[in-house]
């Protein structure tokens, strides 16, 4: 049985990181510009009541709609879906087997939505939605307890599943459809944080990334056959929380929050590592919680938590970084980033315990 942790607070440290990705072909890093847009007033998620929230919210563009999924601070979970115009009230499942504890991880795989938790059991739960109605929890693969969310991606046909698990592993397990394969070794001897992992499928490889005990972020990607070697991705200082990485043209880019409270990005081009750089204009604070990052064409969107409850973003038109912009003090966990009728949303659970969103380039004058 895990004991129920404040949300992302367990190794709690910075975990910006963002901007320093896009140091492209250049060692230098790429100046900021003054007149950018920026994100438009945040609002409030599917209407009143008394339910506070205690962890980042997770989001998925399905079935036409937006739905976000995040943690009561009884732990309970709830998701709420917008239209483009207007949000559904906050709704559960009555059949929850487990009081769930940090952030959700949705995905969707064969036309469904598919949500994972990890429950205060230790145990990752997952529910499906066809559109219509919602299949009801069980238990994802193998009997292993977890230490911290789980993070669910797509790579092939399969649907795949991550988890840090109380021996320090990180595990996968796949879903063809049918039925699940038993847990694997991603992290192999290494031994990683209490953190949820990160994965995506970039350069004909699902990558995945994880912060270990030791400090240092590390890689490993699955060619469609077999499992590389778990790498340490190298370079000064140590890091904390989760990372983040997102394709931009033709490199991968991995951000990464220093103990330090910097944040840290390195460049993948399908050969090499840049190794890890600090951006060279400082965020105006130090950062907290795992970094967020979304592009989309020649425009890089970048969001990170301060430990002074304020949230900072900015982004990259394929010249150059707006200036940071400050989202204001009602902040706790990390943000999150989303595409949705293509617009980038922005959403966060504030340190009121409500869940918010806004937009890129509203009008409505500033988060």
């Amino acid at each position: 049985m895990i004991a129920r942790l404040h949300p992302r607070r367990r190794l709690m440290m910075p975990v910006g990181l963002l901007f320093v990705l896009l140091l492209a072909a250049s060692p230098v890093a790429r100046a900021q510009g003054d007149d950018a847009k920026g994100f438009g007033t945040a609002q409030r998620i599917g209407g009143g009541g008394d339910l506070t929230f205690d962890a980042g919210p997770a989001a998925l563009s399905y079935d036409d709609r937006l739905w976000v999924y995040t943690t009561a601070a009884d732990g309970s979970g709830h998701y709420a879906a917008y239209d483009g115009k207007e949000w559904s009230s906050w709704q559960g499942w009555d059949d929850q087997p487990s009081q769930f504890t940090w952030e959700a991880a949705p995905v969707e795989y064969h036309n469904d939505a598919v949500v994972f938790y990890t429950g205060e059991d230790g145990k990752v739960y997952s529910n499906r939605y066809d559109g219509d109605a919602w299949a009801g929890w069980e238990t994802a693969a193998g009997n292993y307890t977890f230490a911290a969310a789980p993070y669910a991606t797509t790579y092939d046909d399969d649907l795949d599943l991550y988890a840090v698990a109380d021996d320090g592993t990180l595990y996968e397990a796949s879903y063809d459809g049918k039925e699940w394969t038993d847990w694997g070794s991603v992290s192999g001897n290494t031994k990683a944080g209490a953190y949820q992992p990160y994965a995506l499928d970039w350069g004909d490889h699902e990558n995945v990334f994880w912060t270990g005990t030791d400090g240092k972020v590390y890689w490993n990607r699955y060619d469609g056959d077999k499992w590389g070697t778990p790498t340490a991705l190298t370079g000064s200082g140590t890091y904390t929380d989760a990372p983040y990485a997102v394709g931009y043209h033709d490199d991968l880019n991995v951000y990464a929050t220093g103990k330090d409270g910097g944040p840290y990005a390195n460049t993948f081009d399908g050969d090499k590592w840049d190794g890890w750089t600090a951006y060279e204009q400082a965020p105006p604070a130090k950062v907290g919680y795992q970094p967020h990052a979304d592009a989309k064409g020649d425009t890089e969107y970048v969001v990170y938590a301060g430990t002074n409850d304020h949230a900072y973003a900015a982004v990259y038109d394929g010249k150059v970084w707006a200036q940071w912009q400050d989202l204001g003090d009602n902040h706790a966990y990390e943000p999150y980033l989303i595409e949705y009728k293509d617009d980038t949303y922005l959403l966060s659970t504030g340190k009121d315990g409500a869940a918010y969103y806004a937009v890129y380039g509203d009008s409505g004058g500033g988060y």
